[in-house]
């Protein structure tokens, strides 16, 4: 086809209208278009979806400088998207911008740095709570030992015969006043972790777990029919000080104390 000028008209393409309602990106010019009465077309040259018709000045539909009205060409199977009997009446651009996605370093040593505080509380409340039970389990170990040997002690025969006459078992004599702030012979013994009597010793011998000790007092309003069975059973082996008015007992340790009288046989 010749023109006036003399020029040949380019043979051009055949082009068909897209009725897609979406938000269509051109990977290359990074414009994005949602369809009103455009024609959505994909350029030869990019292979990206662009606009023909030229829009806020811009004329191109990629980098490559696709004239507006350039032979533009699509089908919805090519595009694939269904075609939509209803076109929505608005068009909307933006840029694509490089995602925002994930951290900054600020952000990352913020963070570190407030889990860290958090674990270090966390680390002595760990300690504590390790401590805690495992005061528990000696106090525990130590209340077993202590009823046990407040139990032998109320065993011993501590009682008044036929004729009136006191009978008492030798092991209920009278200890002294300090039996359980020092050990005294007769009056204390080493146990082991199953609840062996290890006997006495200046040392503890090999084995040792907790210190036992126990003190027998006549009561003084009157000691000839009451007397006052007291228990100490403690981990500290060098404990002094007891639990005398003067002293405190230990979250670890455990104190008995029992009051009795004579029977009749």
């Amino acid at each position: 086809m010749q023109y006036h000028n003399g020029g040949t008209q380019r043979p051009r393409r055949p082009r068909r209208q897209s009725q897609l309602s979406g938000l269509y990106l051109c990977g290359l010019s990074g414009l994005c278009v949602l369809p009103d009465s455009y024609r959505i077309a994909s350029s030869p040259r990019c292979g990206s979806f662009c606009y023909p018709a030229p829009w806020r000045g811009i004329r191109d539909c990629s980098l490559f400088g696709e004239p507006a009205g350039a032979d533009l060409a699509i089908s919805n199977e090519h595009a694939g998207f269904p075609a939509r009997r209803h076109v929505d009446r608005s068009l909307h651009f933006r840029l694509s911008v490089p995602s925002e996605r994930g951290f900054t370093l600020l952000e990352v040593l913020v963070a570190t740095t407030i889990v860290s505080v958090a674990l270090a509380s966390l680390a002595q409340l760990f300690v504590l709570s390790a401590q805690a039970n495992s005061n528990a389990k000696a106090t525990t170990a130590a209340a077993l030992l202590g009823l046990q040997k407040m139990e032998q002690l109320r065993s011993l025969t501590w009682s008044v015969d036929v004729r009136g006459s006191p009978l008492t078992d030798p092991m209920l004599a009278a200890s002294s006043s300090d039996a359980l702030r020092v050990s005294t012979a007769g009056f204390f013994d080493f146990v082991d972790s199953v609840g062996r009597s290890l006997g006495e010793g200046a040392a503890p011998p090999p084995g040792a777990m907790y210190l036992r000790r126990w003190s027998i007092e006549p009561l003084p309003a009157d000691p000839a029919n009451v007397l006052v069975l007291q228990v100490l059973v403690t981990q500290r082996f060098h404990r002094s000080i007891g639990t005398a008015a003067t002293g405190r007992r230990q979250p670890d340790e455990a104190r008995f104390i029992c009051v009795r009288t004579r029977k009749a046989m």
